[in-house]
């Protein structure tokens, strides 16, 4: 009966989903139910009519008179036209609530694509910022290498690696080719002339490093 006194409300308001689709079953199966009594009860009736007409015809102890029984007909059957109308307002509302359901449906489908490509975008810009940052991580590892290598370079003292002054007995040599003779002491004119090729290299090279200029 709440229920049903529920969905007669219903059906007047402005609201678009009054009742969930398992309310609106119970509903119509409620009316049905209520129909089906409606239905039986009239039959009874109409049968009990049928047989006080059939006997003597005058008015037994307890018996109903034709007014009180056409006064109860009456309400019986205004009672199923009423029952009848808020069926079909439940079963209009139960389409309603269909109908509503496939949108839902739709409008959540709808919503599942838009979050789902809102959700690459994102995806595609996280990636490329972790790319980006990487990158940039890179870049300052490949710039704090070349800068301790300057600094190790500039502490490199390239005269003294490339040209290797040092003395073997009486000679002084450089780069292990000895300078000049003694007496007693053959040394190759080729070994005394590559030791003075290497002392000329070395005095341009040490003018080029302190600006130095040679005149003619």
């Amino acid at each position: 009966d709440r229920l049903v006194g529920l969905a007669e409300r219903c059906a007047s308001l402005p609201c678009g989903v009054p009742l969930c689709e398992d309310c609106a079953s119970g509903v119509v199966r409620d009316l049905n139910a209520r129909l089906r009594d409606a239905r039986e009860e009239r039959d009874r009736l109409q049968a009990a009519f049928a047989e006080l007409e059939a006997g003597d015809g005058g008015p037994s102890h307890g018996a109903l008179s034709d007014a009180e029984f056409a006064a109860e007909e009456a309400a019986r059957e205004l009672e199923v036209s009423e029952l009848r109308a808020a069926l079909a307002s439940a079963r209009r509302e139960r389409s309603a609530l269909a109908d509503e359901a496939v949108r839902l449906r739709a409008q959540r489908a709808e919503q599942e694509a838009e979050e789902e490509a809102w959700h690459a975008v994102i995806n595609g810009n996280t990636l490329r910022a972790q790319a980006e940052q990487e990158e940039a991580t890179r870049e300052r590892q490949l710039v704090q290498f070349c800068r301790r290598e300057l600094a190790r370079l500039g502490r490199v003292d390239v005269v003294s690696d490339v040209f290797r002054i040092s003395s073997t007995g009486s000679f002084g040599t450089l780069n292990s080719l000895r300078l000049g003779r003694l007496p007693g002491v053959s040394v190759d004119w080729a070994e005394i002339n590559a030791a003075l090729g290497q002392v000329a290299l070395l005095l341009v090279a040490v003018a080029r490093e302190s600006g130095a200029r040679f005149s003619s």
